[in-house]
Protein backbone atom coordinates (compact mmCIF):
# COMPACT_ATOMS: atom_id res chain seq x y z
CA UNK A 1 0.00 0.00 0.00
CA UNK A 2 2.84 2.12 0.81
CA UNK A 3 4.61 1.77 -2.54
CA UNK A 4 1.65 2.22 -4.11
CA UNK A 5 0.69 5.61 -2.30
CA UNK A 6 4.14 7.02 -3.48
CA UNK A 7 3.60 5.65 -6.94
CA UNK A 8 0.20 7.90 -7.22
CA UNK A 9 1.96 10.96 -5.54
CA UNK A 10 5.40 10.81 -6.64
CA UNK A 11 5.50 8.96 -9.93
CA UNK A 12 2.22 10.55 -11.75
CA UNK A 13 2.75 14.24 -10.53
CA UNK A 14 5.64 14.74 -13.24
CA UNK A 15 2.61 13.83 -15.52
CA UNK A 16 0.13 15.55 -14.27
CA UNK A 17 1.76 18.47 -14.47
CA UNK A 18 2.58 18.12 -18.08
CA UNK A 19 -1.13 17.48 -18.81
CA UNK A 20 -2.59 19.92 -16.55
CA UNK A 21 -4.53 17.38 -14.21
CA UNK A 22 -3.23 17.53 -10.81
CA UNK A 23 -5.41 14.91 -9.34
CA UNK A 24 -6.91 14.09 -5.91
CA UNK A 25 -7.40 17.77 -5.39
CA UNK A 26 -11.00 18.56 -4.47
CA UNK A 27 -12.95 22.09 -3.96
CA UNK A 28 -15.25 22.56 -0.68
CA UNK A 29 -18.31 20.84 -1.89
CA UNK A 30 -20.51 23.63 -0.94
CA UNK A 31 -18.65 26.74 -2.06
CA UNK A 32 -19.91 28.05 -5.07
CA UNK A 33 -17.65 27.22 -8.42
CA UNK A 34 -17.61 27.84 -11.43
CA UNK A 35 -18.90 24.67 -12.97
CA UNK A 36 -19.01 25.34 -17.03
CA UNK A 37 -17.99 22.64 -19.29
CA UNK A 38 -15.11 25.36 -20.76
CA UNK A 39 -13.58 25.51 -17.38
CA UNK A 40 -13.80 22.42 -15.26
CA UNK A 41 -12.15 20.15 -17.68
CA UNK A 42 -8.64 19.73 -16.40
CA UNK A 43 -8.87 22.25 -13.68
CA UNK A 44 -7.45 21.79 -10.55
CA UNK A 45 -9.53 21.32 -7.67
CA UNK A 46 -8.47 23.10 -3.98
CA UNK A 47 -9.71 22.84 -0.97
CA UNK A 48 -8.82 19.89 1.03
CA UNK A 49 -10.83 18.26 3.30
CA UNK A 50 -10.40 18.72 6.94
CA UNK A 51 -8.95 15.21 7.62
CA UNK A 52 -10.72 14.99 11.31
CA UNK A 53 -8.29 18.43 12.19
CA UNK A 54 -10.67 20.93 14.35
CA UNK A 55 -11.05 24.22 11.98
CA UNK A 56 -12.27 27.36 14.02
CA UNK A 57 -14.89 28.88 12.88
CA UNK A 58 -13.75 32.32 13.62
CA UNK A 59 -12.29 34.08 10.92
CA UNK A 60 -8.89 35.74 10.09
CA UNK A 61 -10.30 39.11 10.74
CA UNK A 62 -12.04 38.77 13.73
CA UNK A 63 -8.43 36.96 15.05
CA UNK A 64 -6.74 40.14 14.23
CA UNK A 65 -9.86 42.18 15.90
CA UNK A 66 -9.30 40.10 18.85
CA UNK A 67 -5.83 40.99 19.62
CA UNK A 68 -6.58 44.48 18.98
CA UNK A 69 -4.34 44.89 15.43
CA UNK A 70 -7.87 45.75 13.34
CA UNK A 71 -10.42 48.05 14.07
CA UNK A 72 -13.94 46.41 14.08
CA UNK A 73 -14.91 48.94 11.44
CA UNK A 74 -12.80 47.50 8.83
CA UNK A 75 -15.37 44.60 7.85
CA UNK A 76 -17.12 46.55 5.13
CA UNK A 77 -15.55 47.39 2.06
CA UNK A 78 -13.90 50.61 3.35
CA UNK A 79 -10.36 51.40 3.25
CA UNK A 80 -8.90 49.10 6.27
CA UNK A 81 -7.52 50.64 9.23
CA UNK A 82 -5.31 49.91 11.57
CA UNK A 83 -4.66 50.57 15.64
CA UNK A 84 -2.14 52.79 16.23
CA UNK A 85 0.66 50.72 18.04
CA UNK A 86 3.73 51.94 19.95
CA UNK A 87 6.43 49.93 18.67
CA UNK A 88 8.12 47.67 21.89
CA UNK A 89 11.70 46.84 21.51
CA UNK A 90 12.08 43.16 20.72
CA UNK A 91 14.55 41.30 23.33
CA UNK A 92 15.66 37.89 24.12
CA UNK A 93 14.66 37.49 27.11
CA UNK A 94 15.57 34.55 29.60
CA UNK A 95 13.18 31.06 29.81
CA UNK A 96 10.49 29.75 27.94
CA UNK A 97 7.63 32.08 28.77
CA UNK A 98 9.49 34.92 27.82
CA UNK A 99 10.22 33.85 24.57
CA UNK A 100 7.12 33.15 23.54
CA UNK A 101 5.86 36.91 24.76
CA UNK A 102 8.36 37.88 22.38
CA UNK A 103 6.96 36.32 19.53
CA UNK A 104 4.19 37.06 20.25
CA UNK A 105 4.85 40.80 20.44
CA UNK A 106 6.59 40.04 17.55
CA UNK A 107 3.90 38.49 15.14
CA UNK A 108 1.74 41.22 16.69
CA UNK A 109 4.00 44.14 15.17
CA UNK A 110 4.17 42.29 11.82
CA UNK A 111 0.19 42.06 11.75
CA UNK A 112 -0.21 45.89 12.98
CA UNK A 113 1.92 47.13 9.48
CA UNK A 114 -1.38 47.58 6.85
CA UNK A 115 1.41 46.59 3.90
CA UNK A 116 4.26 44.74 3.53
CA UNK A 117 5.93 42.40 0.63
CA UNK A 118 7.61 39.17 0.73
CA UNK A 119 9.53 36.43 -0.79
CA UNK A 120 8.74 32.95 0.09
CA UNK A 121 10.36 29.75 -0.88
CA UNK A 122 8.46 26.20 -0.03
CA UNK A 123 10.73 23.27 -1.08
CA UNK A 124 10.17 19.63 -0.18
CA UNK A 125 11.55 16.33 -0.63
CA UNK A 126 9.46 12.71 -0.94
CA UNK A 127 11.38 9.61 -0.31
CA UNK A 128 10.14 5.78 -0.19
CA UNK A 129 12.62 3.54 -0.12
CA UNK A 130 14.87 4.50 -2.72
CA UNK A 131 12.91 6.57 -4.69
CA UNK A 132 12.71 10.67 -4.21
CA UNK A 133 11.33 13.35 -5.27
CA UNK A 134 12.18 16.82 -4.90
CA UNK A 135 9.91 19.75 -5.53
CA UNK A 136 10.33 23.63 -4.92
CA UNK A 137 7.68 27.09 -5.12
CA UNK A 138 9.38 30.21 -5.25
CA UNK A 139 8.02 33.48 -4.94
CA UNK A 140 6.58 36.08 -3.31
CA UNK A 141 3.74 38.34 -2.22
CA UNK A 142 2.24 41.91 -1.07
CA UNK A 143 -0.13 41.98 2.32
CA UNK A 144 -2.49 45.02 2.68
CA UNK A 145 -4.53 44.43 5.62
CA UNK A 146 -6.98 42.37 4.81
CA UNK A 147 -6.14 41.60 1.50
CA UNK A 148 -2.85 39.38 0.06
CA UNK A 149 -1.75 38.48 -3.47
CA UNK A 150 0.81 35.63 -3.83
CA UNK A 151 2.52 34.29 -6.92
CA UNK A 152 4.92 31.39 -6.84
CA UNK A 153 6.67 29.01 -9.75
CA UNK A 154 6.28 25.19 -8.72
CA UNK A 155 8.62 23.08 -10.09
CA UNK A 156 8.88 19.27 -9.81
CA UNK A 157 10.92 17.04 -12.40
CA UNK A 158 11.85 19.88 -14.67
CA UNK A 159 8.01 20.87 -15.47
CA UNK A 160 7.08 24.07 -14.05
CA UNK A 161 3.82 26.00 -13.09
CA UNK A 162 2.77 29.46 -11.95
CA UNK A 163 0.67 28.97 -9.14
CA UNK A 164 -1.37 32.21 -7.77
CA UNK A 165 -3.49 32.68 -4.50
CA UNK A 166 -5.35 35.77 -3.47
CA UNK A 167 -7.17 36.23 0.02
CA UNK A 168 -8.92 38.10 2.67
CA UNK A 169 -10.97 37.69 5.96
CA UNK A 170 -13.74 36.36 3.75
CA UNK A 171 -12.54 34.23 1.15
CA UNK A 172 -9.68 32.60 -0.40
CA UNK A 173 -8.95 31.50 -4.03
CA UNK A 174 -6.22 29.92 -5.82
CA UNK A 175 -5.50 28.53 -8.99
CA UNK A 176 -2.23 27.05 -11.94
CA UNK A 177 -1.97 30.05 -14.17
CA UNK A 178 -1.79 28.04 -17.38
CA UNK A 179 -5.64 26.27 -16.67
CA UNK A 180 -7.56 29.64 -15.61
CA UNK A 181 -10.03 28.99 -13.66
CA UNK A 182 -9.91 29.65 -9.93
CA UNK A 183 -10.64 27.69 -7.17
CA UNK A 184 -12.18 28.21 -3.80
CA UNK A 185 -9.82 27.55 -1.09
CA UNK A 186 -11.47 26.67 2.80
CA UNK A 187 -10.66 26.85 5.78
CA UNK A 188 -9.27 30.62 5.51
CA UNK A 189 -5.79 31.69 6.49
CA UNK A 190 -5.03 34.52 9.03
CA UNK A 191 -2.26 36.45 6.08
CA UNK A 192 1.37 35.66 5.13
CA UNK A 193 2.90 35.31 8.32
CA UNK A 194 2.76 33.00 11.80
CA UNK A 195 -1.05 32.58 13.11
CA UNK A 196 -2.01 34.42 16.58
CA UNK A 197 -4.39 31.36 17.11
CA UNK A 198 -1.51 28.49 16.35
CA UNK A 199 0.70 29.90 18.99
CA UNK A 200 -1.77 29.40 21.91
CA UNK A 201 -0.80 25.44 21.24
CA UNK A 202 2.99 26.10 20.63
CA UNK A 203 5.76 24.55 23.52
CA UNK A 204 9.39 24.83 24.07
CA UNK A 205 9.93 28.34 23.10
CA UNK A 206 13.36 29.70 22.81
CA UNK A 207 15.23 32.73 22.40
CA UNK A 208 18.87 31.57 21.00
CA UNK A 209 20.67 34.84 20.70
CA UNK A 210 21.85 37.46 18.24
CA UNK A 211 23.11 36.48 14.66
CA UNK A 212 23.34 38.37 10.89
CA UNK A 213 20.63 38.04 8.63
CA UNK A 214 21.04 39.29 5.10
CA UNK A 215 23.61 42.15 6.36
CA UNK A 216 21.03 42.80 9.88
CA UNK A 217 21.41 42.45 13.09
CA UNK A 218 18.64 39.53 14.24
CA UNK A 219 17.41 37.84 17.14
CA UNK A 220 16.39 34.75 16.44
CA UNK A 221 13.15 32.59 18.43
CA UNK A 222 12.17 29.47 17.78
CA UNK A 223 9.56 27.14 19.28
CA UNK A 224 7.70 23.83 18.09
CA UNK A 225 3.99 23.55 17.03
CA UNK A 226 1.40 20.40 16.56
CA UNK A 227 2.69 19.58 12.26
CA UNK A 228 -1.26 19.75 12.20
CA UNK A 229 -1.46 23.18 12.37
CA UNK A 230 0.34 23.91 8.96
CA UNK A 231 -1.72 21.50 6.82
CA UNK A 232 -4.18 22.71 4.75
CA UNK A 233 -6.92 21.50 6.60
CA UNK A 234 -5.83 23.98 9.48
CA UNK A 235 -5.56 26.93 7.42
CA UNK A 236 -1.71 27.34 7.57
CA UNK A 237 -0.65 29.52 4.94
CA UNK A 238 2.94 27.41 5.09
CA UNK A 239 1.05 25.26 2.94
CA UNK A 240 -0.51 27.39 0.21
CA UNK A 241 1.21 26.92 -2.48
CA UNK A 242 3.39 24.11 -3.58
CA UNK A 243 1.50 21.52 -0.75
CA UNK A 244 -2.24 22.96 -1.82
CA UNK A 245 -1.51 22.15 -5.32
CA UNK A 246 0.23 18.59 -5.45
CA UNK A 247 -1.47 17.50 -2.50
CA UNK A 248 1.46 15.13 -1.71
CA UNK A 249 0.96 15.61 2.30
CA UNK A 250 -2.59 13.66 1.67
CA UNK A 251 -0.31 10.26 2.44
CA UNK A 252 0.53 11.01 6.32
CA UNK A 253 -1.49 11.25 9.23
CA UNK A 254 -1.11 15.00 10.93
CA UNK A 255 -2.13 13.95 14.14
CA UNK A 256 1.19 10.98 14.03
CA UNK A 257 3.34 13.55 12.66
CA UNK A 258 6.30 14.55 14.78
CA UNK A 259 6.10 18.77 16.04
CA UNK A 260 6.67 21.37 13.31
CA UNK A 261 9.67 23.52 14.44
CA UNK A 262 8.97 27.42 13.73
CA UNK A 263 11.83 29.94 13.75
CA UNK A 264 12.21 33.68 13.71
CA UNK A 265 14.19 36.54 13.03
CA UNK A 266 13.74 40.17 14.48
CA UNK A 267 15.60 43.27 14.56
CA UNK A 268 16.63 44.24 17.99
CA UNK A 269 17.22 47.98 16.71
CA UNK A 270 13.45 48.70 14.97
CA UNK A 271 11.42 45.50 15.60
CA UNK A 272 11.43 44.93 12.21
CA UNK A 273 9.99 41.02 11.53
CA UNK A 274 12.65 39.71 9.07
CA UNK A 275 12.04 36.10 8.57
CA UNK A 276 9.66 33.58 9.34
CA UNK A 277 10.64 29.80 8.69
CA UNK A 278 8.86 26.30 9.12
CA UNK A 279 10.50 22.93 8.46
CA UNK A 280 8.38 19.68 9.37
CA UNK A 281 9.23 15.88 8.97
CA UNK A 282 6.66 13.70 7.82
CA UNK A 283 6.51 10.17 7.96
CA UNK A 284 4.47 7.31 6.94
CA UNK A 285 6.04 4.10 6.93
CA UNK A 286 9.24 3.92 4.70
CA UNK A 287 7.56 6.58 3.36
CA UNK A 288 8.94 10.29 4.74
CA UNK A 289 8.20 13.91 3.61
CA UNK A 290 10.94 16.79 4.65
CA UNK A 291 9.29 20.22 4.13
CA UNK A 292 10.19 23.67 4.73
CA UNK A 293 8.49 27.23 4.01
CA UNK A 294 10.89 30.35 4.34
CA UNK A 295 9.01 34.35 4.40
CA UNK A 296 11.28 37.42 3.90
CA UNK A 297 9.69 40.38 4.89
CA UNK A 298 10.69 43.79 3.87
CA UNK A 299 8.69 47.50 2.51
CA UNK A 300 6.85 47.13 5.64
CA UNK A 301 4.47 50.20 5.92
CA UNK A 302 5.00 51.06 2.27
CA UNK A 303 2.82 52.36 -0.22
CA UNK A 304 1.00 49.46 -2.04
CA UNK A 305 -2.32 48.10 -3.40
CA UNK A 306 -3.83 44.66 -3.40
CA UNK A 307 -7.44 44.30 -5.26
CA UNK A 308 -8.96 41.25 -6.73
CA UNK A 309 -8.03 39.53 -9.84
CA UNK A 310 -10.85 40.65 -12.20
CA UNK A 311 -11.62 37.32 -13.17
CA UNK A 312 -12.48 35.77 -9.36
CA UNK A 313 -15.51 33.64 -9.33
CA UNK A 314 -18.60 36.06 -8.34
Amino acid sequence: MRKLIYKKIGGWLGLLLLSGLLAGCESNPTAPVDTSPSKTTGIIQVGPTTGGAVVSTVSPLQTLQTMGVVSPATTGQATPTVTVRTVVPITAGPGSAQARDRVTQAVEQLTANQTFRYKLVQSGELKSGTSLTRFEAQGGGEWELPAFHQLLTFSQGGQTQKLEAYGTDKQLFQRVVSLVAWRRVTPLVVGPFPDLKRLESGANFKAMGQESLNGQSALKFVWEMPASGFFPAAGGPESLGALTVSNLYLAFDPAKASPAQATIWVNPANSQFLRYRLDATLTNGDTTLVYGATYDYYDLSSPLSVTPPNDLPR
